[in-house]
């Protein structure tokens, strides 16, 4: 697997001698760790390239079948952004469609290129009440049950309190991601949201041109959302992969040092990974002082490389979490923020009435269902 996605990074193809494949795989766990780590067009672009003649018929037609599934898939939730776009810009809506569709064009050219399974909208925090309606009246229905009737005070502290909030569609096939920040702590990832409103990057989505993030805000969300899961998928790190090559070998230091600190420790940190997994060259010849990097954030990444090579994408969860943004970060605080995210509301809990009873609501929930749910975490919460 990380052979063929080598190959589609870096675009060189397998040499000859390397067609025949090593003996002994196990097929099945490869299938299953290309689906874990969504990299099934990469794997299907690069056995197309080399075309081996001793893979399994039952591979060949499992991927066959699952590339055409995601194609198709990929086709209808384009269609169906284009359309949501179109209806939110009718109510004065500015909305950028980020992820997905955005990186299956921009960054690997064709939509059938990238797997991705729902959409994703950044909006302004004042326009969240007005989105949701339009998407209600197109029939989606709230993944969480808090915002149905949040007003005043309440719809403040929901804003305040979380960055997204999910709603499904009508046979909850997919889901659409509405976000008014990029992280739920600004001070983890501290790009400034309201310049992504007024960015000159453009991507034409099947004839409908929406603003995109510049190549430097990419690196850096892309750096963060990767580390921010514990590198647990290997897509995410793709993604990072491709944007960094857009930045020439000269410019790493540049970047780096118009970085908040804490940014410029992921940006190095997935860099750092993608040595690890020899997608990209050497970083000594690049960004200065790396040794220093290395030593601050060889804990994490040798973190995230356990997590990456498991077969549980869920391998950074729990306090695990707290633990790896401390050494991302360089910042104790986020591992005690870790433990006390655990007992703060969640969305479901906001829809108790008043300003407390959503915290006495987890709490109690907490207690009747036992320590172990205080750190569990879904692989995908910020």
């Amino acid at each position: 697997m990380l052979d063929c996605v080598r190959e589609h990074i870096t675009g060189a193809s397998c040499p000859q001698e390397r067609q025949d494949l090593p003996a002994g795989i196990d097929w099945g766990r490869f299938l299953k760790l290309v689906q874990q780590h969504r990299v099934v067009p990469h794997v299907c672009a690069a056995l197309m390239n080399s075309s081996p003649s001793d893979m399994p018929g039952f591979v060949v037609k499992r991927l066959s079948k699952l590339q055409l599934t995601i194609a198709r898939k990929n086709m209808r939730l384009v269609g169906e952004l284009r359309q949501i776009l179109s209806d939110l810009g009718e109510q004065d809506v500015q909305a950028i469609p980020f992820k997905g569709p955005i990186l299956a064009i921009d960054l690997y050219g064709g939509l059938h290129r990238r797997q991705f399974i729902d959409l994703d909208l950044l909006i302004r925090p004042e326009d969240l009440v007005p989105t949701l309606a339009v998407l209600q009246r197109r029939g989606y229905t709230h993944a969480n049950r808090a915002v149905e009737n949040l007003s005043g005070d309440r719809l403040k502290q929901f804003l305040k309190r979380f960055k997204s909030h999910t709603v499904l569609d009508s046979k909850s096939t997919y889901s659409i991601d509405v976000h008014w920040r990029l992280s739920e702590d600004a001070t983890l990832f501290a790009i400034p949201y309201d310049e992504l409103f007024t960015t000159d990057s453009q991507c034409d989505i099947g004839g409908t041109i929406v603003p995109t993030m510049s190549t430097e805000q990419a690196v850096s969300y892309h750096a963060f959302h990767a580390c921010k899961h514990g590198c647990t998928r290997l897509s995410w790190l793709c993604d990072f992969a491709h944007y960094a090559k857009r930045i020439p070998d000269d410019g790493w230091n540049q970047l780096l040092d118009s970085q908040p600190r804490q940014t410029a420790r992921m940006v190095v940190a997935a860099m750092m990974m993608l040595e690890n997994l020899s997608l990209t060259g050497s970083l000594d010849d690049r960004i200065d002082n790396m040794d220093a990097w290395r030593r601050k954030l060889g804990y994490a990444t040798a973190m995230m490389m356990r997590a990456l090579c498991s077969d549980d994408e869920r391998a950074i969860n729990g306090t695990n979490v707290g633990l790896l943004r401390w050494k991302l970060s360089g910042n104790p605080r986020y591992f005690v923020d870790g433990l006390f995210r655990a007992v703060l509301p969640k969305q479901d809990d906001m829809v108790e009435s008043g300003l407390l009873k959503p915290h006495f609501s987890r709490w109690n929930y907490l207690i009747k269902r036992g320590a172990k749910v205080v750190t569990r975490r879904p692989p995908e919460s910020d």
